[in-house]
């Protein structure tokens, strides 16, 4: 059977395996073929080549298209509510192929609009710093951020790139005001790094942050503080705390809270992050697809390529594609 004998109901039915060898055997064009496969919507791609073919094939025909045969299916079933991208694809679509049903009836069949649904899968955070250690790339913001190295106690990686698209020059829009301030205190990813870096700007105590390599990118292990303890104090087996407090001395007592002081402020320094940017992003899933979600201008950026691909639309909770994705 050719293309011609199915509805669009039937090759809504189809699994993408099928719809290929059918493109295959209506002699499309294998390089398109294989195109639509590697799509993030290769079913809807395929379906669109091979309506795009039956409308040309009615064109040396009598017959009419079965196309047709989907205005006699499915009319009385309520219009289904979809967004307003997927509306104005089908409005498209009706006008480009003016024999099919209306925008409505298209909306109304279930199986036509699966091929509309994204399975969003499991939000995440944003892809670890970890990841991005010595990745570069050149349309994200230049700048270099902080970002401690775990159980290193509190030093940090000198090759983490800002993953926040540019917005003036080759900053985002924070770099950009803190290089016109004069307070780009990490510098670019693309620079020598600042040895001595205070920082950050916008904090009420910048310190003194230390990396976790040296100049010759040669690992730095941070010498462990031994525990001053009280050699001299035996605690007894079953002691209460506040008995074993009430016998220690000053300098003991001291040399206990500075100790803790010590320890609460290496947990901090490990766990810091100096742009906050795990509120800002979230990983979002598509299809088996990793996609990042900039929450404050909803730019939706492919991860495998750091390509801009769609918005985020938080009405619908779905990301709309640029045209050409």
């Amino acid at each position: 059977m050719n293309t011609l004998s199915y509805s669009i109901d039937e090759l809504g039915g189809m699994k993408c395996s099928e719809l290929s060898k059918l493109a295959q055997k209506e002699g499309i064009d294998q390089e398109k073929i294989d195109n639509a496969m590697d799509d993030d919507v290769p079913k809807k791609t395929i379906i669109s080549l091979l309506t795009h073919l039956a409308e040309e094939k009615r064109e040396f025909q009598e017959e009419p298209s079965p196309l047709k045969t989907i205005k006699e299916t499915n009319v009385s079933i309520t219009p289904k509510k979809i967004s307003d991208a997927e509306e104005a694809f089908l409005k498209k679509l009706v006008e480009i192929y003016p024999d099919l049903p209306s925008v409505d009836e298209l909306s109304s069949n279930e199986d036509l609009m699966n091929i509309f649904s994204f399975n969003h899968g499991e939000k995440k955070v944003s892809p670890s710093f970890e990841e991005r250690q010595g990745k570069f790339v050149e349309t994200k913001c230049h700048a270099r951020v902080w970002k401690a190295k775990p159980r290193s106690g509190g030093l940090g990686y000198d090759n983490i790139q800002c993953s926040s698209n540019q917005k003036e020059g080759c900053f985002c829009k924070k770099h950009h005001v803190q290089f016109m301030e004069g307070n780009l205190w990490l510098g670019k990813v693309t620079e020598p790094r600042p040895e001595k870096p205070v920082g950050p700007p916008n904090s009420k105590e910048p310190r003194l942050h230390e990396w976790c390599t040296d100049m010759n990118g040669n690992e730095i292990i941070k010498e462990k503080k031994v525990k001053r303890g009280s050699p001299n104090k035996k605690v007894k087996k079953n002691m209460k705390k506040e008995d074993f407090l009430r016998e220690l001395s000053k300098d003991e007592l001291l040399a206990l809270l500075k100790e803790k002081e010590i320890s609460e402020k290496n947990t901090i320094n490990e766990n810091s992050s100096s742009d906050d940017e795990d509120d800002i992003y979230e990983k979002i899933i598509v299809d088996g697809v990793e996609y990042q979600h900039q929450k404050e201008d909803h730019t939706i950026t492919r991860m495998e390529d750091f390509m801009p691909v769609g918005k985020w639309d938080k009405g619908t909770g779905k990301i709309i594609f640029h045209k050409n994705e």
